[in-house]
């Protein structure tokens, strides 16, 4: 037995409740307590709802004829026929290269084998006592799916978004337990993103001079749904090979829990059950890890060769990546950026990259990135989907947690902004949405002056970046629009 496994920690929670106790002393606590409460100054003149606003909200969860769900993105919430939301459930699940419809509910078939693998791992030295009981989950819960609307997309019939809630179904645990691993290798990808930060990062780590210099954005359409399980494996398999600190009896234990999650992927709906045979489900602890190691493979047989080479298309200059949206800045002519995505869709991995391609500005994630003259800059973007979901001052919130939203939100922004009258722009369209909510404006405008203060002295502080710089004949006049 190989003492070098890695071990996650991951464990039971405790169940231990003290039953043989001193009464005394537990009331004694309890009066404590109570009193202590007593004296917390907490005053609430406003309830969140009335009495009426909450048997509004009970009538319409018991309506059969609508189904609220929140937007897939930019907040939210959609009300939509339940027999149009039905409908697009039922196209989704119809897809029977993705889905199968099961004769009968497989969860106690599906746990004899898990049990099969767990007590294998367990025999091996690669799960420990602890995580054997953590992973072994004796009353599982049965996964339902559900699809978030894409307004984004279209308001009127949106597309849905297929998500499985699977809190403590059968695979969860083991998702968790597969998911410590992979992650680590996400974050060594080249193409690594890991918020709008790094993307920041990225763009003042490079200046460009030429007007044949383009920005792009990609997406991958249905990533998760259409990623193929063998190809998908070997994604994981090549990620665990280039670990030297794992014993080789780990790396195939890992495989074959990422294997069990993908050929047990049931959920259940309207009382039939179904399995995803295609791609990973939305949902599990471990999707976002497959899809993007799957990417990565893809990365390294395509994308990462052609960095900085130039061809006859032109030249990569980057490509960096979150999850399925991609940013892309590219040296060439228009012509060959577009011939080269039409390459790229031509594969056998089922990737199929959707292009937005400028000479001028681009919106990836919560940024918008553009050009002015050599130098790139960025600011906040708001889909136009994007609402109001402030909190009110009315509510019932504890008052300094609620008094310091605003201040936390124009933190968020200003870091997006690479001058400071920028910020003072688009402040003021966050500042209008607090007021809507009844935050006094005198407030919201000391937070700005404060943040910027702050944004000066770290400024100061930090030397200038120096990054490479792209050249070529003709100077960029191009110019990003005004916020």
């Amino acid at each position: 037995m190989d003492d070098n496994f890695i071990h996650t920690g991951l464990r039971e929670r405790s169940r231990f409740f003290p039953t043989n106790v001193n009464n005394e002393c537990v009331d004694a606590f309890k009066r404590s307590l109570l009193k202590e409460l007593d004296q917390l100054d907490v005053q609430c003149k406003n309830v969140n709802l009335t009495k009426d606003e909450r048997q509004a909200l009970s009538d319409l969860e018991k309506d059969v004829f609508i189904t609220i769900k929140p937007a897939d993105k930019g907040g939210g919430v959609v009300v939509m026929d339940t027999s149009k939301y039905d409908q697009e459930m039922y196209r989704l699940i119809s897809d029977k290269i993705t889905y199968r419809k099961l004769k009968k509910n497989p969860t106690q078939d599906y746990k004899k084998e898990m049990a099969t693998l767990l007590q294998e791992g367990h025999r091996l030295g690669v799960l420990d006592k602890k995580e054997l009981d953590f992973l072994n989950i004796k009353n599982p819960v049965i996964p339902v799916i559900y699809h978030l609307p894409k307004i984004h997309k279209r308001m009127e019939d949106p597309p849905g978004r297929p998500v499985v809630a699977g809190i403590d179904s059968l695979t969860s645990r083991l998702s968790q337990y597969v998911d410590f691993f992979l992650q680590q290798y996400v974050t060594q990808m080249p193409s690594f993103l890991k918020d709008s930060g790094d993307v920041i990062k990225l763009m003042q780590s490079i200046r460009v001079e030429g007007s044949d210099v383009w920005l792009a954005t990609a997406d991958v359409t249905s990533l998760y749904t259409l990623i193929p399980m063998e190809l998908g494996l070997k994604g994981i398999e090549k990620a665990l090979t280039g670990d030297p600190n794992m014993p080789d009896e780990q790396k195939v234990f890992i495989v074959k829990c990422v294997r069990f999650c993908l050929t047990h992927n049931y959920f259940m709906y309207k009382e039939n059950y179904y399995l995803q045979q295609v791609g990973v489900a939305m949902g599990p602890k471990f999707s976002p890890s497959f899809a993007n190691l799957y990417m990565a493979m893809r990365e390294g047989s395509v994308i990462n060769p052609m960095l900085n080479k130039r061809t006859e298309l032109g030249e990569l200059v980057a490509w960096r990546r979150y999850i399925n949206d991609c940013l892309i800045i590219w040296r060439g002519e228009q012509q060959g950026l577009e011939e080269w995505f039409r390459q790229l869709n031509c594969n056998e991995w089922n990737l199929n990259f959707t292009s937005h391609v400028s000479d001028s500005s681009v919106d990836f994630l919560d940024l918008t990135i553009f050009w002015d003259r050599d130098i790139s800059k960025t600011w906040s973007f708001f889909k136009p989907t994007d609402v109001n979901t402030y909190i009110d001052t009315t509510s019932c919130h504890y008052g300094p947690w609620l008094r310091n939203i605003p201040k936390g939100q124009l933190k968020r922004v200003y870091k997006n902004y690479s001058e400071p009258e920028d910020f003072r722009k688009q402040a003021q369209l966050i500042k209008n949405r607090f007021v809507d909510k009844g935050y006094q404006e005198i407030v919201l405008d000391s937070h700005c002056l404060e943040i910027e203060e702050k944004g000066k002295v770290v400024t100061k502080l930090q030397l200038p970046a120096k990054g490479p710089v792209m050249t070529s004949h003709h100077m960029v006049q191009s110019h990003g629009p005004s916020p």
